[in-house]
C-alpha cells in the first residue's frame, strides 16, 4: 500500500540524528509535518512524496527514492 514518506537535507555540520525520515498515514499528515520540521535547526530542505515501496520495511530497509529506479517518485 503507497506511503507518504517525509525526507530532510541537513546543514553539513548537523549531527546525523538531525535528519528526518518519516513515513505518514495521509497527505494531510505529511503537509503537516513538513510544516514543522522544515523550521528546525540544521534542516536545509525537506520533501514529502508517495512512496509506495516503503509500506512494511523497516527503516535500515529503505532506500532513496530519489536515486533508486525502483521507486514512482512524486514529490509533492
Amino acid at each position: 500500500m503507497p506511503t507518504w514518506r517525509l525526507l530532510t537535507r541537513v546543514d553539513a555540520t548537523a549531527p546525523p540524528a538531525s535528519r528526518i525520515d518519516e513515513l505518514l498515514p495521509s497527505q494531510a499528515a505529511g503537509r503537516a509535518r513538513l510544516a514543522v520540521v522544515r523550521g528546525l535547526p540544521g534542516v536545509t530542505g525537506a520533501s514529502l512524496h508517495l512512496c509506495p515501496h516503503a509500506a512494511g520495511e523497516r527503516p535500515e530497509e529503505w532506500y532513496d527514492c530519489r536515486a533508486d529506479a525502483r521507486a514512482a517518485y512524486e514529490e509533492v
